[in-house]
């Protein structure tokens, strides 16, 4: 079969006739009972896990180690060889009874054990490891053999049948999955093509002149101005000669309001930013001016009354942060507020310019890092966008929702209007242009825009202005 085929077409693996092999074994042992009672001993039990266990004093390193080892690695021909030395006693001392069935309890039994009866469990697994092997040979060399005969959908069939049997489903399983995989592929491969079909079609509208423009307002463009020059201005920043508990002290209070300003949604109490700041005194006390200084950039950026609202964003979307109960039920927040400190804050304005904020620079020790400058237009997406080499790329809104992912994108003369001092008395028409159609809204990337893909969105707030 395998000269026929090759390995990757045929599997001729043994394990698929693994269970009916060791249902032999267990029937000479006397545990193939299908009536399960409190005496039946199902297996080995362990109370502690992850503790070493205590051998008597005369048992060697080597014989700890290889008892250890198989009976980690092969629980199931462990017990039998176990089972086999202890016998068949239902009153032994070393079984712990369930209400529906019974284990062995191996710290009670290998306290017991001299160096005797540790070799005399190795030699029962080696021996009923290669009874296993022989009757795997036996079942294919000898298929009439009275022994080797199963009930198989209520007849009687050799165990050499039976394995062809599964080895033939498996390989037409394995060419169903082949098949199906093929066509995926090709339905993707299709979709692809005429994924960039479209954009094609839609970039040569675009440079055809086609597509809607936003229009910044001169009063939005100054305020934005404005509110770049004077946080440029506070990326500076002097270390303060003060002690390390006046500096803890400091940081509850300003981590408070600083987690409220990040995430509104839920309720941080004073009590927990104590704990989180005392857990991590000493690194946090390493950036103390860093995240003094956030806290007055992020109340500078909310009281400029040039952004509508708020958006915050997580590389870690699995914790429902805007979910109070979830948070109730949370013994320890360390991870919470690790990730909310991390977070990138979007402000966004009327018209979708955006400035981002990513705390988790703050530990670079340089501000700049952490301020980014303000894009032009901002949209969101139902998933990550790959803009490699992208001309068009379709996005899902131009709204804020939870769950869907960050697009920004900023074209070079945006940035020169918004570095300009004069000529800001008439709207300037975003470099942005948008078409919409029936499978969504698609986003021109003009020549040296600057792209940006982010995380998801957790919450969305509007600012009082």
């Amino acid at each position: 079969m395998l000269s026929e085929n090759g390995r990757d077409k045929i599997n001729i693996d043994p394990g698929l006739i693994q269970g009916e092999i060791t249902d032999l074994i267990k029937k000479e042992l006397g545990l193939n009972s299908k009536e399960i009672l409190s005496e039946t001993v199902v297996g080995l039990w362990r109370e502690k896990q992850g503790e070493d266990l205590e051998f008597g004093s005369d048992v060697g390193e080597n014989q700890k180690n290889l008892f250890s080892e198989l009976l980690k690695k092969d629980d199931e021909y462990f017990f039998f060889a176990v089972k086999q030395y202890l016998g068949n006693s239902p009153e032994n001392k070393y079984i712990r009874k369930f209400p529906r069935f019974s284990r062995i309890l191996i710290e009670n039994l290998v306290k017991d054990l001299d160096s005797e009866g540790v070799n005399e469990i190795l030699i029962n697994y080696r021996n009923l490891k290669k009874e296993y092997v022989e009757k795997l040979i036996g079942c294919i060399a000898d298929p009439d053999n009275e022994e080797y005969q199963i009930e198989n959908e209520g007849q009687k069939i050799p165990l050499k049948t039976y394995f062809e049997n599964r080895i033939k489903n498996e390989q037409e399983k394995r060419a169903e999955e082949e098949r199906s995989e093929k066509e995926k592929a090709e339905a993707e491969r299709q979709e692809q093509e005429r994924i960039e079909q479209k954009e094609k079609t839609i970039k040569n509208r675009f440079d055809n002149g086609e597509g809607d423009y936003k229009f910044f307002e001169p009063s939005e463009m100054k305020s934005i101005q404005e509110v770049e020059r004077e946080l440029t201005g506070m990326t500076q920043i002097e270390q303060q000669e003060i002690s390390e508990k006046q500096k803890i002290d400091i940081l509850k209070k300003s981590l408070l309001a600083l987690a409220g300003q990040i995430n509104s949604n839920v309720f941080i109490s004073q009590e927990q930013i104590n704990s989180y700041v005392e857990n991590k005194k000493t690194e946090l006390a390493e950036f103390f001016a860093q995240f003094q200084r956030i806290s007055d950039i992020v109340n500078l950026i909310e009281n400029s009354g040039t952004f509508e609202y708020k958006i915050h964003t997580s590389s870690d979307y699995e914790i429902p942060y805007t979910v109070q109960e979830y948070l109730d039920r949370q013994d320890d927040l360390m991870r919470f507020l690790d990730e909310l400190f991390s977070q990138s804050v979007y402000y966004v304005s009327q018209h979708g310019s955006a400035l981002r904020l990513k705390l988790f620079e703050i530990k670079s020790r340089d501000l700049a890092r952490v301020i980014q400058p303000t894009t032009e237009q901002i949209f969101y997406n139902d998933k990550m966008v790959d803009y490699t080499d992208k001309k068009v790329i379709r996005v899902s809104d131009t709204a804020p929702e939870q769950g869907k992912f960050v697009f920004e994108i900023t074209t070079p003369e945006f940035r020169q209007k918004v570095l300009a001092q004069e000529n800001l008395e008439q709207s300037i028409k975003s470099g942005v242009s948008t078409i919409s159609d029936e499978e969504g809204l698609y986003v021109n990337i003009s020549e040296g825009a600057t792209l940006h893909s982010g995380w998801r969105v957790v919450g969305v707030k509007k600012l009082n202005k």
